[in-house]
């Protein structure tokens, strides 16, 4: 289990879209079939349990870990298949013990600190563990991200998504689509090579 910081947090009212079940479905198939089976999987920013029924669908076996800001969140994440879930800011857990390998981190972080989220995963992560994170392709721009995230060794694929997510409406019934095309950015913990482009991911 995660050791957890008790701090308070909120999420911020604007930065809550949940995943499409078919886009989260799609992005699990495809992984299976470039990563190791994973033994435990941890979902960051669960919401309403959709990358959590769609890893339970793929990875059948998996301990799966839900963890989500809200605590209204935790019985739907339960019924969805999480094995544990948590409410709790993620940017607070500290590294697992034991370790459990390999681990997958999964999911859609919140935009608004979407590079913290990156950047806390691969700070816990094990070697040889994956992180797999559903992004605006615009993350690969800034002269910021070029100069500290990308700098960095460990992005192992780029899967674009090529149909633009619909992510409905957030919990003030304000429309959650934008603009912006998507991507799954894939990270290993220890892998110093190139990343490799994937072929785009279709989910409708």
């Amino acid at each position: 289990m995660i050791a957890v910081i008790p701090l308070k947090a909120e999420r911020h009212p604007k930065d809550l879209y949940e995943t499409p079940q078919a886009l989260a479905n799609a992005i699990c198939g495809r992984l299976a079939g470039v990563l190791p089976k994973p033994e435990r999987i941890i979902e960051p920013s669960a919401g309403g349990g959709n990358f959590v029924r769609a890893v339970r669908s793929v990875w059948p076996s998996a301990q799966v870990w839900a963890i989500d800001i809200d605590a209204n969140h935790l019985d739907a994440l339960r019924e969805a298949g999480a094995n544990s879930c948590d409410a709790m800011d993620f940017l607070y857990a500290e590294p697992p013990r034991p370790p459990v390998s390999p681990t997958l981190f999964i999911g859609n972080p919140p935009f608004i600190d979407g590079q913290g989220h990156i950047e806390h995963a691969l700070k816990i992560m094990g070697d040889g563990d994956h992180l797999a994170f559903l992004l605006r392709l615009s993350m690969l721009g800034s002269q910021e991200r070029a100069e500290s995230l990308w700098a960095k060794p460990g992005l192992r694929f780029l899967m674009p998504v090529a149909q633009r997510p619909s992510f409905g409406l957030n919990k003030h019934g304000k429309p959650g689509t934008d603009n912006s095309e998507y991507a799954v950015f894939v990270w290993k913990k220890g892998y110093e090579g190139n990343a490799e482009l994937l072929p785009h991911l279709w989910f409708r």
